[in-house]
């Protein structure tokens, strides 16, 4: 009888100690998950930060090439005057 008391003790205490190693290793493997996903949420986050900044300088570099092809027709809106002028003027004279 004590036989089987200590025999089903032992079993009792087994099974236990095999719950409690599971849910600490279930518990642990989500800590290491939650850590896994905090590293590449940095990651993200950083890669974010260097697109934000490549954004920005594309769009300085977008407003100073839109301001000289604005200028360059200002330009060439003089130089098609000043040819119109020319022919009127070329015309005149013959």
């Amino acid at each position: 009888m004590i036989e089987q008391i200590i025999a089903l003790g032992g079993w009792i205490v087994s099974v236990i100690s095999t719950i409690v190693t599971f849910v600490v290793a279930k518990h642990k493997r989500h800590d290491n998950d939650i850590v896994i996903m905090q590293e590449r949420i940095v990651d993200l986050l950083a890669k974010n930060d260097r697109f934000i900044d490549e954004i920005v300088e594309l769009r300085k570099e977008n407003a100073t090439l839109k301001a000289n092809l604005a200028q360059m027709q200002a330009e060439l809106e003089i130089l098609r005057s000043k040819v119109q002028y020319n022919k009127k003027t070329r015309s005149k004279k013959k």
